[in-house]
């Protein structure tokens, strides 16, 4: 099965690499020009310089994964079975990508998107085929858990084929949820991020101290936010959840 992959950055290369070591994928890996998609690639080189100098990774395997990695624009999908968008986290830019993806991809091309929190609904809406989520997570090959989401769009039979995600456990987010942004992980980084918002308020005030706040930022989601960096996190977590986390999302220290 022959994989594309939207967007060469941190989740870019890192899904292109969840694939490419799995056994029967070849990967497509793309961005809005070669020398940005090669970059992609030579990321994952690196990593894998990496753990070869520490015996943890033989150069004949390495080589193996790298040769079933191919670079260049989006064209280059044009015989991809599954297409994972892993663009900037704007709608009008994913929105655009998978207009242009339609008339280059093959009609029975399954097209997904790794958002972390934008709506699969809108995303697809107005495109020849439905959309499904497919989140994973950062660093993609390292973190077992995908997320799949469907949109109102999306056919049952679209997130029932779940093994497309290369044997990691996938949690299913229904299309109800999916419409207050109802993302798993992004959920608790939004009440996380709004709690240590208030939290950084109060140390400022002298009411707490930073002592007692940094063990609090040890936790495997921020963490992973924290490697991700703050651009997207911020767009997700400014993306509205009604009542009480959409207004703690706002609120800014003094």
């Amino acid at each position: 099965m022959k994989v594309g992959i939207i967007g060469a950055g941190t989740m870019g290369s890192g899904i292109a690499q969840a694939f490419a070591q799995t056994e029967g994928y070849s990967v497509a890996l793309c961005d809005i020009n070669e020398e940005f998609a090669a970059k992609g690639k030579a990321k994952i080189a690196k990593g894998f310089e990496k753990r070869i100098a520490k015996g943890k990774m033989e150069q004949a395997a390495a080589d193996a994964i790298l040769a079933k990695i191919t670079t260049g624009t989006k064209e280059i999908c044009a015989d991809c079975d599954l297409i994972i968008e892993a663009a900037i986290e704007n709608m009008a830019i994913k929105k655009q990508t998978f207009k242009e993806l339609q008339s280059i991809c093959k009609a029975d091309a399954m097209f997904a998107t790794n958002t972390s929190s934008l709506s699969i609904t809108e995303i697809g809406a107005g495109l020849d085929r439905p959309v499904i989520g497919m989140h994973f997570f950062n660093p993609a090959p390292v973190m077992k858990l995908v997320e799949v989401i469907a949109g109102l769009n999306t056919p049952a039979e679209m997130v029932s084929r779940k093994a497309f995600v290369i044997a990691k456990p996938a949690v299913t987010v229904e299309p109800a949820r999916n419409q207050l942004a109802g993302y798993c992980n992004i959920f608790v980084i939004k009440l996380l991020v709004s709690l240590f918002i208030i939290f950084i308020a109060c140390a400022n005030s002298g009411v707490v101290s930073y002592t007692t706040f940094f063990p609090l930022t040890q936790t495997e989601n921020v963490l992973s936010a924290d490697f991700a960096g703050l651009l997207p996190l911020t767009s997700s977590t400014m993306v509205p959840i009604p009542g009480f986390f959409a207004s703690l999302a706002k609120v800014t220290p003094t």
